[in-house]
């Protein structure tokens, strides 16, 4: 396995996967407590000082991006098709260092809000939102479909996640598009619920 330590309203055909994301948006807010079972060939993503990871099939493609203040950030865009394109994945991930007091200030309010409005930026208006928080990190979740501005329009889903942590924060928005695919959707959510807290290294000195 590779480690890359780099710094609206519903229309009918929408239905099914209404419900899977109902089901999602369960999984989400609990999925540190189901270990994620990784292959050999696929890829964690987790730039220091990330207190978060994320696993792909395959390594995604990575980038360093930074502010006029000298800020910088690490993003990865991992895209995965199937059918001929006809059906698609799309995940993009990015992780930032931030300070104490930037995370205190990231409460419940300040977090769904910046879920929405990830949202509002991938032009999705239908989706339901969810929060939890614990001791190490606070999570806000958004799930939404809505259509493509292509012509035809393509259905989609849209997944949108904030994760803030003592030292880091994890955004990821991934989309799925396309009519219901089987490959395209266990694909889909197996990334989606690898989506947690890293695995802390223990020091075989302090082994007893």
């Amino acid at each position: 396995m590779e480690n890359l330590n780099r710094q609206g309203t519903t229309t009918p055909r929408y239905l099914p996967r209404i419900n899977y994301i109902s089901w999602y948006l369960g999984v989400s807010i609990a999925v540190f407590l189901f270990p994620f079972t990784a292959l050999a060939e696929e890829t964690i993503y987790s730039p220091v000082p990330c207190e978060f990871s994320i696993t792909f099939p395959a390594a995604p493609a990575l980038s360093r991006n930074c502010h006029e203040n000298g800020e910088c950030y690490d993003a990865a865009h991992y895209t995965q098709t199937f059918d001929s394109h006809k059906h698609m994945a799309d995940f993009r991930v990015t992780c930032s260092a931030i300070g104490p007091d930037i995370a205190k200030r990231y409460d419940e309010d300040l977090m769904s809000a910046t879920v929405r409005a990830m949202a509002r930026r991938a032009n999705v208006k239908n989706y339901e939102t969810s929060f939890r928080s614990d001791e190490s990190y606070k999570q806000a979740g958004l799930a939404g479909a809505a259509q493509t501005l292509d012509i035809p329009p393509n259905p989609k889903i849209y997944i949108a996640q904030l994760w803030v942590g003592e030292s880091s924060s994890l955004s990821v928005e991934a989309t799925l598009y396309g009519e219901d695919n089987i490959a395209a959707d266990e694909v889909f959510s197996k990334i989606l619920k690898s989506v947690g807290l890293k695995e802390l290294e223990t020091d075989p000195s302090d082994a007893p």
